[in-house]
């Protein structure tokens, strides 16, 4: 039987999948740029002894300039965990109540670009704080109620305190909130609305690193605080943090680093580890094609879940090389998801550093990473293989014209052939080969896992045959053989990947691919820490911009 490509094909699975001029976690360049389509596949042939041409995929002959950020608004998890640290109340089942985050493909839930608010959403706005404040007043919370709220003095001190840290040290409002405390007349009803005054203001629901920033300047002190928190603890700056800005103490790269290894040991932190693994990784899409399996209950899930979270905070706190991430040859599992990945080492309902065989290596091989990178139904190597470069490596295929999409909806594969074979047209193909041969042998590698995470040796009726050939001509016999040639070439750098992504985040922005020339510069030595790559990004200037 033949069927029409419809994610296996490089043209369509642009634009069906992941939708053209993708970004950060994606292309991001323009039709200009993209790989000459018809040419020969720019692989070495050992036979005729051509060689590989790097600079079809990076070319850094070509400048690179810093992008423009534009106004972000806080995500919904922003919101929340701000008001626990400011308020001192928890809104995590109340977070519908807000405007939804415009998720798509193109990046991080922050990303400036697709953030849409209509004009329905100030209500929405009202509702969720007007409840929040409520709790606050009506559990009497300690973060509020510093002094007798009955007393004048006492109101505008905590509308100074306050706003303070909800408007990131530069309020513009509060003087005004506070003339207005006479319309009122109880002492709670001037304490709700005023904080509702200053929750509602643009100063907190907008970034501050944004609002001054439309041409490129540099960051003052309290939009570096900003950038900082809303980076590290995906929150507003904490007084420690703001008023280091207020007295200049955010000016050399040492005081930042000093604010960074403090940021780092505090426990809110641990936001940085959800919140990142999640957005990077679509953990969150995992736990959905999960819930499908009928091997894997919540309980499963959740210890999936953890098992990427925990190799990150192990990483982490361990001083490890980032690059351990995609070849740690040991994970954290619990009895259930050992036994989920066929294992019987582990006896304890606590995760434990476990050894792992040879056909996983890192977080990529993760079940719960593995599933979101998957859907649901029959693998798709094409799809695999463009969300690894995407991920990993920054590097994916760039998007094919669209004047070429009708040509491209007419190649047609056989599905009765094993997936190997099934493929190889579209890599023979002048019209896709150039994006596919990128794109296949990397999902190739990953077909010994099931669009569930877990090994298998047949699909379908057919024996899985995870070698190939990489981008440079290299053979590989598997995902963790080519992982380690990947990370081992010139072209490929996950640390350099890993630090495009840190700074598209921080500056809720997309980053155009081609600042990997820029970011190759901040892995100034092998094996860097998380440590080591945070402070190089924010001592440079991509981060103070």
């Amino acid at each position: 039987m033949l069927l029409v490509l419809f994610y296996q094909n490089c043209g369509n699975f642009e634009a069906n999948i992941l939708q053209p001029a993708d970004s950060s976690l994606d292309s991001g360049t323009s039709a200009n740029d993209q790989l000459p389509i018809g040419t020969n596949n720019p692989v070495d042939n050992q036979n005729s002894g051509n060689t590989f041409n790097s600079k079809l995929i990076l070319n850094c002959d070509v400048p690179s300039n810093i992008a423009k950020t534009e106004l972000s608004r806080m995500t919904r998890k922003e919101i929340a965990l701000s008001l626990i640290d400011i308020l001192g109340v928890r809104t995590f089942d109340d977070m519908n109540m807000l405007p939804t985050d415009s998720y798509n493909d193109k990046g991080f839930a922050n990303e400036s670009s697709i953030q849409l608010l209509f004009e329905r959403d100030a209500s929405k706005y009202f509702d969720f704080f007007e409840k929040a404040i409520d709790t606050a007043i009506q559990e009497k919370s300690s973060k509020v109620f510093t002094c007798d709220i009955n007393s004048t003095s006492c109101l505008q001190k905590i509308i100074d305190d306050i706003s303070y840290l909800a408007h990131r040290g530069a309020s513009t409002v509060a003087n005004k909130i506070k003339e207005n405390l006479s319309q009122y007349s109880t002492a709670s009803d001037k304490l709700k609305y005023s904080l509702m005054s200053v929750f509602l203001a643009p100063d907190f629901l907008f970034h501050q690193s944004t609002l001054e920033n439309v041409t490129n300047k540099n960051l003052t002190q309290m939009q570096l605080a900003d950038r900082l928190a809303s980076l590290l603890w995906f929150s507003n700056p904490d007084k420690v943090l703001l008023d280091a800005a207020k007295n200049n103490e955010l000016s050399t790269d040492q005081q930042l680093f000093a604010q960074i290894d403090r940021m780092i040991a505090d426990s809110k932190f641990e936001r940085f580890i959800y919140n990142f693994i999640d957005q990077w990784l679509s953990v969150e899409q995992g736990k959905v094609v999960l819930s499908s399996n009928p091997k894997a209950n919540g309980d499963v899930i959740k210890g999936l879940e953890d098992e990427t979270k925990a190799l990150l905070r192990h990483v982490i706190d361990e001083n490890l090389p980032i690059n351990q991430l995609i070849t740690a040859d040991y994970t954290f599992l619990n009895t259930l998801t050992a036994n989920y990945y066929g294992q019987s080492s582990v006896s304890s309902q606590d995760l434990q550093k476990v050894s792992i065989d040879s056909s996983r290596r890192g977080v990529f091989s993760h079940a719960s990473v593995i599933a979101g990178m998957s859907g649901l139904g029959e693998t798709n190597p094409t799809h695999r293989g463009y969300w690894f470069l995407k991920r990993a490596f920054c590097l994916p295929p760039d998007p094919i014209p669209g004047n070429l999409m009708a040509a491209v909806d007419s190649v047609k594969l056989d599905s009765t052939l094993p997936m190997k074979e099934r493929l190889a047209v579209l890599s023979e193909t002048k019209l896709c080969g150039d994006c596919h041969v990128q794109m296949d042998p990397i999902g190739i590698a990953f077909e010994s896992f099931d669009a569930f995470g877990q090994y298998r040796t047949h699909n379908g009726v057919h024996p899985v045959d995870t070698s190939g050939r990489n981008i440079a001509g290299v053979e590989f016999n598997d995902f963790p053989q080519l992982v380690s040639q990947l990370q081992q070439s010139d072209l490929y750098n996950f640390e350099s990947c890993f630090s495009h992504h840190m700074i598209s985040l921080a500056r809720a922005k997309i980053s155009d691919k081609n600042l990997l020339c820029e970011t190759n510069k901040l892995v100034t030595q092998k094996n860097m820490t998380f440590k080591e790559i945070i402070k190089n990004i924010v001592s440079s200037e991509y981060f103070k911009k």
